[in-house]
């Protein structure tokens, strides 16, 4: 019949494939994200307990509770999907959860570390713009956008620079170097995410892992910092 579509296939159900189709991932896809969720799962409660008195432990729960949301969606996303519909939820889930990880890595130093003047406002504002566009993460992920949700990220995280001046009088410039160099981290490896290179072992070891490994390094880096002032 003319102008019938093959298979019955709808124009809707052949939009999706894009997304969805992809080569086979290296072996070690999501392998150093589900590792380090291992690692953070074992730590969480010693850490928790380390932190002194009610404020410094919400402050240090909400950074791992966030950390350790993005290393498990990660891991579920890239290493136990097979099914289209669940893939692409987990993917927007993957995705969201960066920031929350940005504005969980924020909350110990602006509640514990700055006065309250400046920091309780620059936390709301912070996790408002985080929520809502977590929010826009989970209803609409198109493989157009994503260019612009990765400068959204180098946006939210790097406000702290708005902070510095306060967070260099509060933390002195050591702490303060630790959390630019963890930013260092997820920087270079954005940019290889990005760039798609280099891609040293595509089917073992690729762009995808030297930007897990940055992501483990950089958190690994601030929730440091994060122990330290809440201990």
């Amino acid at each position: 019949m003319t102008g019938s579509r093959p298979n019955g296939r709808s124009e809707g159900s052949r939009r999706v494939r894009p997304l969805l189709a992809r080569p086979e991932p290296p072996a070690l896809r999501g392998y150093f994200h589900e590792l380090a969720a291992v690692v953070v799962a074992a730590l969480f409660i010693p850490l928790l307990l380390s932190a002194e008195g009610p404020l410094a432990t919400f402050a240090l729960g909400v950074h791992l509770f966030n950390l350790q949301l993005l290393l498990l969606t990660s891991a579920f996303y890239h290493r136990h999907t097979t099914d289209d519909r669940v893939r692409r939820f987990a993917r927007r889930a993957d995705h969201a959860a960066i920031y929350g990880l940005i504005a969980g890595s924020y909350t110990p130093v602006l509640l514990l570390a700055l006065d309250p003047w400046l920091g309780i406002p620059a936390m709301l504002a912070i996790w408002g713009i985080a929520v809502n566009s977590m929010m826009i993460k989970l209803r609409h992920l198109e493989l157009e956008e994503e260019r612009m949700h990765s400068w959204m990220y180098a946006t939210l995280a790097g406000g702290a620079a708005l902070l510095l001046p306060w967070m260099i009088g509060s933390m002195g410039w050591r702490t303060v170097g630790v959390i630019v160099a963890g930013g260092a981290f997820y920087l270079v490896g954005g940019l290889v995410l990005i760039g798609r290179t280099p891609d040293p072992w595509p089917n073992v070891f690729g762009f995808h892992e030297i930007w897990h490994i940055a992501v483990v390094i950089g958190a690994a880096m601030h929730l440091g910092v994060s122990v330290s002032i809440a201990g």
